[in-house]
């Protein structure tokens, strides 16, 4: 006669009368198996099956803040893969434009968590004035005498966003106010 083995609890068991049962409980779970051979004899043992439920910790990281509609990368760590949405990118990075995104972390242990960004478009500005910043702090302090006449402003624009193709939109140059200072006109 074959000892035949009882297994406690049967919660996650494919069955509790077999020598190799398979476990997939969803929380750590102590089994005890107890056997009983033809000469009477009863012998008991505890397998415990530690499960990992603690999810990943999704980290965006990026620019959140481009100028004038164009592209930023977002990065994301804390999992061992990633799926975007927007974009159904399976990458750690991914470039996007303004809008909000998230991203799908997925940890060793099969556990998934979510993280969101949102990036904002500004609209990009130039100075009116151009000087020469004799004393090099960058504060526009010196005599009204230190602009500069006649220097050429060349404005570039991407021809449509995220193509990082960039063609002249202007030029201008500039001239004394009647104030002292340089300024830049025609923008």
């Amino acid at each position: 006669m074959l000892a035949i083995p009882s297994w406690s609890p049967s919660t996650g068991l494919n069955a509790d009368n077999i020598a190799e049962p398979t476990t997939s409980p969803n929380t750590t779970t102590s089994y005890t198996v107890t056997v009983t051979g033809s000469n009477g004899c009863t012998a008991t043992d505890v397998v415990t099956v530690n499960v990992n439920t603690t999810p990943p910790t999704p980290v965006i990281t990026g620019n959140l803040i481009v100028c004038n509609n164009g592209t930023t990368t977002l990065d994301a760590s804390g999992g061992v893969s990633y799926v975007w949405t927007p974009g159904a990118s399976s990458s750690s990075s991914i470039v996007v434009g303004p809008g909000s995104y998230t991203v799908t972390a997925t940890a060793s242990n099969g556990c998934t968590a979510t993280s969101v960004a949102t990036v904002e478009s500004v609209e990009g500005s130039v100075g009116n004035y151009v000087w020469y910043d004799s004393n090099g702090n960058g504060v526009f302090d010196e005599s009204s005498s230190a602009g500069i006449n006649n220097i050429t402003v060349e404005l570039w624009k991407e021809s449509s966003p995220g193509s990082g193709i960039y063609a002249l939109d202007r030029t201008t140059s500039t001239a004394n106010n009647g104030l002292g200072d340089q300024a830049i006109t025609n923008l």
